[in-house]
């Protein structure tokens, strides 16, 4: 019995086995063919088309504009400072803040008068030493007279001797009459080396005299500058700016009392990133082939400008160059150092190119087109030029193309896609109609009784209306108001409520916004017609008042 048992156990046990074998055989063959087939699944799967956005591209002419910020700087500004210190004892009623100012004018004055004292010491030494050098000039000629005199006398003494020699050669004279002679000699030779003596210490006298005179002289300029630093005067047409004085106020050496600009010499400083500069300096032409256009408060107060120079180092913490344009007299009214400006960089215009955005290239400079299959194709491009989101690309080869706008992780070469949208999304513009006089009285009079529109909401209408054209859908909400206030029959909220009627929690969100977010209904009519929308059952006249006004009416 036992035997059995274990006989059937096996044969049961088999038979799984086999019929394994028999099913994974099945399908290592269904594999195999389907290797063989190509991997085409069963079934007929359609091939998957993405969705994407194309614009037809054209070549033609296009010109390179890069938009920058940059600071208005004075080309040529002087600091008004104190050089004495001391007070203020004069001050030019023009000193003041914003204040045209002409060359030489008088600005202010410290108190003079240690330079006054100082001036007249130096004056009085000056003096005196200048009659020491008129007395060591007549010395010195007095020294000379004597040293020719001297020089007579050893001349006289010589001839002595010599006569004295020949009468003792004749018998006629003694030798005590020839030493007598020369030791007359010997004196006069003697008195003639002390006059040269004294006339060497009066021509050094002189030269003391003469230096000492220079040495003086320079003292009394440097007292005379010094007295006229106390004045401080405009060196060159300007405005003054930053003005800290009054008079009779105290002040230091060095402090400074304002700035002087000429308005005249000011120019553009502005940064671009290193890019940009390459494209600048990639032209042949240089930075000077480059048109600047300046932009103030949304006004063009300067065009046609020319980059003047670059920046010799880049500062610490900063990237790409700083550039600097030199504005002309005739652009200067608006502007004023300090003021930040929107700056347009207008390169020269380039032929036979293509604007893409730039999302629709990739890392490597490759576009993807949509050839007539349906199918993406990949096109390597040479970029000109990178400005904000749109790209210059060298247009060869690209017309007439579809260009996918936007890149996908999922899009590649040979990938067929569905074109949803063609050259891009369509705005359509609003139209502009004009009021006649007699509407704009109308409507200002309907503002004037409207008692719900709050002083805000008047207050912009009128601004509106200043304007020669207004949006259509404007002007026909006008036009409406006024035949409401006409009729009197504007009102949201009716004395009789009259029907009353159900709206859907849907219906009741959209009308709640609509009301909170009009800002020509007053707050206490807002809580009115918030707190009947609240109830289960609304007026039926509310109702439609709400959707007229939503739908425009």
């Amino acid at each position: 019995m036992r035997f059995l048992l274990r006989a059937l156990l096996g044969l049961a046990l088999l038979a799984i086995v086999v019929g394994l074998l028999v099913g994974s055989g099945g399908v290592l063959i269904s594999s195999l063919k389907d290797r063989d087939s190509g991997g085409a699944r069963r079934g007929g799967d359609k091939e998957r088309a993405y969705a994407v956005n194309v614009r037809t591209l054209s070549s033609g002419d296009a010109q390179p504009m890069t938009q920058v910020y940059g600071e208005v700087i004075s080309g040529r500004t002087l600091e008004l400072r104190a050089s004495t210190a001391g007070a203020i004892v004069e001050l030019s009623p023009r000193f003041q803040e914003g204040r045209s100012i002409g060359a030489g004018e008088l600005l202010f004055q410290t108190d003079p008068a240690n330079q006054l004292a100082d001036r007249a010491l130096v004056e009085a030494e000056f003096a005196e030493s200048f009659a020491e050098l008129a007395d060591a000039k007549a010395s010195l000629a007095l020294a000379k007279d004597e040293v020719v005199a001297a020089q007579r006398q050893y001349s006289l003494r010589q001839q002595s001797v010599e006569r004295q020699i020949s009468l003792k050669s004749k018998g006629v004279g003694s030798d005590s009459a020839i030493e007598n002679a020369e030791l007359s000699l010997s004196t006069a030779e003697q008195a003639v080396l002390t006059k040269r003596l004294s006339l060497n210490q009066a021509q050094a006298r002189l030269s003391r005299a003469e230096i000492s005179l220079q040495r003086i002289q320079i003292n009394l300029d440097e007292a005379i500058r010094k007295l006229e630093e106390t004045t401080v005067t405009a060196k060159f047409a300007g405005v003054l700016t930053e003005v800290n004085a009054v008079l009779g106020g105290l002040v230091n050496a060095n402090e400074r009392l304002g700035r002087l600009i000429d308005p005249n010499a000011m120019e553009i400083s502005f940064r671009v990133s290193n890019r940009t500069f390459s494209q600048l300096m990639s032209n042949p032409a240089g930075l000077n082939s480059a048109k600047i256009e300046i932009v103030f408060g949304g006004i063009t107060v300067a065009s046609d400008l020319t980059i003047d120079r670059v920046g010799a180092a880049v500062a610490e913490g900063q990237t790409g160059r700083e550039l600097f344009s030199q504005l002309r007299r005739q652009d200067l009214d608006r502007l004023r150092p300090g003021d930040f400006v929107s700056i347009y960089i207008k390169e020269a215009r380039l032929e036979n190119v293509v604007v893409v955005p730039s999302t629709a290239i990739s890392s490597d400079n490759t576009l993807l087109l949509v050839d007539e299959g349906s199918r993406l194709s990949s096109h390597t491009v040479r970029v000109l030029r990178w400005q904000k989101d749109e790209l210059i690309v060298e247009g060869e080869g690209l017309e007439g193309k579809n260009l996918v706008l936007e890149r996908a992780p999922q899009l590649g070469t040979g990938i067929k896609v569905e074109v949803r949208q063609t050259n891009g999304p369509v705005f359509k513009e609003k139209k502009l109609v004009e009021l006649s006089d007699l509407e704009k009285d109308q409507i200002r009079a309907a503002l004037e009784t409207n008692k719900r529109i709050p002083k805000a909401g008047k207050t912009k209408i009128l601004k509106r209306l200043e304007a020669k054209t207004i949006p259509e859908e404007a002007a026909q909400r006008l036009r409406n108001m006024v035949k409401r206030s006409a009729g009197n029959s504007d009102a949201i909220v009716e004395t009789d409520p009259g029907e009353m009627i159900e709206i859907s929690e849907s219906e009741r969100g959209k009308f709640k916004s609509f009301i909170s977010a009009n800002a020509f209904i007053p707050e206490d009519r807002k809580s009115f017609i918030l707190e009947k929308l609240s109830q289960p059952k609304v007026p039926l006249k509310m109702v439609e008042r709400i959707r007229s006004r939503m739908a425009g009416g």
